[in-house]
């Protein structure tokens, strides 16, 4: 936009442009000899005044000026006042230079609400170069691994790096992203003090015009108490709520694992079913306190006779499991029973009440020609039930149906 006005503020030339910006619909022969009050009307008049009278005292002006167009529209002007100097160095006019700058003051506030957002998220960011260098990062990234921006800018991401994954995470990391462009997953990362924590990363390649790789946008929560939670939570859903023992279904799932492994590496299992006997009578008659507590004595004394690699289950009331994964022969699985049966029968104290009971184990063997894998736990059974019926406080071995019926009920060991 261009106009020229001489010393008394009489429009001497303007283009069309500038009358645009007044939305007027007047042309620019039209204008010449027209003051500027009563081109630009009062009110724009008022605002252009004091600039116009420190141009016309020789000073060169720059200022920025908005208004509000019919449409509502917010336009923004940004506005050059040069002297036109003539003899003696006398203001003759002002040159006028405008240049409608909306599109750049929107640009500008999307830019500053962009960094704003940037700056200020919950989500750690960090931007790297294409070879991995740290260009720029946010509060929260400091907030979550320690790291201030100078510490972390001009360095590689590897300054996270928690040593928790193999190459191959890393490879097959990168192999997506070249890809796809994306990657999103949990990792382990390290903060500055060296603590380990699990975040949620989503990393993004953002291209050059040509098509190669020209930044990459790295976000990321941390998920560390969120994990914390759902352990919590797995824990309660596959753990006794009492004696803090494995449950029935994460029994099952150890159970499962072992006989997997078994296809690939043959080796020993041994399955426990124990019933406590003489429960009942502790229950009923010191309550169910005690009988609580009694449980609870039995899941550490159960819990101290086995090794890591095994497992200690309860399944509920009164009713254990005991999985001793890879045992040395039936030797050892017989002196693992005898150990059990002798802590189990020893005495307990119970709010100063002394009590004693039993245990009937049954226990089956794997790989057996006689027990399909899916049949373990109640072939053990089974073979509990027959110790109860031999005078409880004793383990069995399991022995098929037909073997009873053979007459070879002495087959399995009893004690």
């Amino acid at each position: 936009m261009i106009a020229y006005y001489s010393s008394d503020f009489v429009c001497r030339f303007c283009n069309a442009p500038y009358l645009s910006w007044f939305e007027s619909r007047l042309s620019p022969d039209t204008v010449v000899g027209t003051h500027g009050r009563d081109l630009l009307g009062e009110e724009q008049f008022a605002v252009s005044w004091p600039y116009a009278q420190r141009a016309l005292a020789g000073e060169f002006v720059e200022f920025e000026r908005t208004r509000i167009s019919s449409g509502g529209e917010t336009k923004h002007l940004l506005v050059q006042y040069k002297p036109d100097f003539g003899e003696e160095n006398l203001v003759r006019g002002v040159y006028i230079l405008a240049t409608d700058v909306t599109s750049l003051k929107v640009a500008e506030a999307e830019l500053r609400e962009a960094a704003s957002v940037y700056f200020n998220v919950s989500e750690g960011i960090a931007i790297t170069d294409a070879g991995g260098k740290i260009l720029s990062i946010n509060k929260a990234f400091t907030e979550v691994t320690g790291f201030a921006e100078e510490e972390a800018v001009g360095h590689s991401m590897a300054i996270l790096k928690s040593f928790r994954h193999p190459p191959e995470f890393y490879h097959d990391m990168w192999d997506e992203i070249g890809r796809t462009g994306r990657w999103q997953g949990e990792i382990w990362n390290r903060r500055k003090n060296g603590e380990v924590f699990v975040e949620w990363l989503a990393i993004t390649r953002i291209l050059d015009r040509e098509g190669n790789p020209s930044r990459y946008v790295a976000v990321f929560n941390d998920i560390s108490s969120i994990k914390s939670g759902d352990e919590r939570l797995m824990h309660l859903v596959l753990h006794d709520a009492l004696t803090g023992l494995p449950n029935r279904m994460l029994m099952q799932q150890r159970l499962e694992q072992v006989l997997s492994q078994h296809g690939r590496q043959p080796r020993m299992l041994a399955v426990m079913f124990l019933d406590l006997d003489g429960f009942k009578a502790v229950n009923d008659t010191l309550g169910h306190h005690a009988g609580d507590e009694l449980l609870k004595v039995v899941a550490e004394r159960l819990s101290a006779q086995v090794r890591a690699s095994d497992t200690v289950a309860r399944l509920g009331g009164d009713e254990f499991v005991v999985l001793l994964d890879d045992p040395h022969g039936e030797a050892e699985v017989i002196n693992i029973a005898e150990r059990i049966v002798a802590t189990i029968n020893g005495p307990v104290d119970l709010s100063g009440h002394s009590v004693r009971i039993g245990v009937s184990i049954g226990i089956v063997t794997y790989p057996s020609p006689d027990v399909a894998s899916d049949e373990l736990i109640q072939c053990a059974d089974a073979a509990m039930y027959d110790a109860k019926r031999l005078g409880k406080n004793r383990y069995r071995f399991y022995v098929p149906a037909q073997a009873l019926q053979a007459g070879s009920e002495s087959s399995g060991w009893v004690i």
